[in-house]
């Protein structure tokens, strides 16, 4: 059938903060907030770690779909934390990187650490389906 959609890509919202992450799936209106037992940060960059980032915020988002596939993905990925100066084009990718390893298919990046509402989210995200 032309012009039907199977599979609509969900707007996630991930924040990064020093070894914790915020998800927050504005289609599904969850929200999960964990600490890692692990250390994904260092004093410098918060995605220090990709490994142990990647594969904690892998089982968040198992967690919050409770289903057998992950639906494709919209992210906004947000540093909460150490971003003073702003971040090198490498921080950039590796943020890019990270969001892709986690199943998105479109990928933004906000470089401010303001709360963001669910509305400024999807503005922010809009024009990707």
């Amino acid at each position: 059938m032309i012009g039907l959609k199977w599979f609509k890509a969900q707007t996630v919202l991930i924040q990064l903060y020093r070894n914790r992450v915020v998800i927050r799936n504005i289609d599904l209106g969850i929200t999960i907030d964990r600490t890692c037992s692990g250390k994904f940060s260092n004093p410098r960059m918060v995605l220090a770690d990709f490994r142990v980032a990647e594969e904690f915020t892998r089982s968040l988002l198992r967690e919050m779909s409770q289903k057998r596939f992950a639906p494709p993905m919209k992210v906004l990925v947000q540093p909460m934390e150490l971003v003073d100066g702003g971040i090198s084009p490498v921080e950039q990718c590796s943020f890019n990187d990270f969001a892709q390893h986690l199943g998105a298919k479109y990928v933004f990046l906000h470089l401010t650490q303001e709360p963001l509402s669910d509305q400024r989210v999807l503005e922010l995200t809009r024009g990707k389906s």
